[in-house]
């Protein structure tokens, strides 16, 4: 029987997917523009009605066909609040609030938890690598966490203010075009520069702690049993 970790995709299979992934920038990207296409030649009540069946369609598309519906499934909450806010107050630009909510919240979890020495991307680092849990308590380790957990919190806080300063503007155009530049393709580019960071800041450190459990485990096996 083969190991279940071994079926764990790479971090490397992992990123390559993320960056070519062409229905995820569909996906995420897609309803915004949309709604401010149809919000701007017809008007936003239609614009609502085509976005929401956008986002629908969308989903069951994906179930049907098998594919990954992460995104589309994920998206319909935020979807639906978001038509739910620009409805009640007539406003289009209210449409990419929950964007900056969200994005508010994450930059801001992301920046408490280096603050107080949990790093967020820490813990998401040990899901995906599967290592040891106190391979992230090592100081370099843990610093190299934090540096690119400030640098996430920083990123979602200036996005997050960039759009709250469109939607003061009304500037739906330059909203919709945020969401297809500065959505999925912004966060897969931030997700290939923090891997090429770890990579070139904890390489030697990785290799030394992977050559020290092969050690052991091959001391392990040849230990005869009693």
């Amino acid at each position: 029987m083969s190991d279940p970790v071994s079926r764990i995709p790479s971090p490397e299979t992992t990123l390559r997917e993320m960056l070519t992934d062409r229905k995820a920038i569909f996906d995420s990207a897609f309803a915004p523009i949309v709604f401010v296409a149809v919000d701007s030649f017809v008007n936003l009540k239609a614009a609502a009605i085509a976005a929401a069946s956008l986002g629908i369609a969308t989903a069951v598309f994906r179930l049907v066909r098998r594919q990954k519906v992460t995104y589309a499934v994920s998206g319909l909450f935020g979807l639906g609040l978001a038509i739910a806010l620009a409805l009640r107050s007539g406003r289009s630009s209210d449409f990419f609030l929950p964007s900056v909510i969200f994005g508010g919240i994450y930059g801001v979890l992301a920046i408490v938890s280096a603050a107080v020495g949990r790093p967020v991307s820490s813990y998401l680092a040990k899901v995906i690598e599967q290592r040891p849990a106190d391979h992230y308590t090592h100081g370099k380790v843990k610093r190299a966490h934090m540096l690119i957990t400030i640098v996430w919190g920083a990123f979602f806080l200036a996005r997050a203010g960039f759009r709250w300063f469109l939607i003061q503007r009304g500037s739906t155009g330059a909203l919709a075009a945020s969401a297809l530049f500065l959505g999925y393709p912004a966060t897969a580019l931030l997700i290939a520069g923090t891997y090429a960071y770890l990579k070139l800041k904890l390489g030697p450190l990785r290799r030394q702690s992977d050559e020290s459990s092969a050690s052991e485990e091959d001391t392990s096996s040849t230990e005869p049993s009693v």
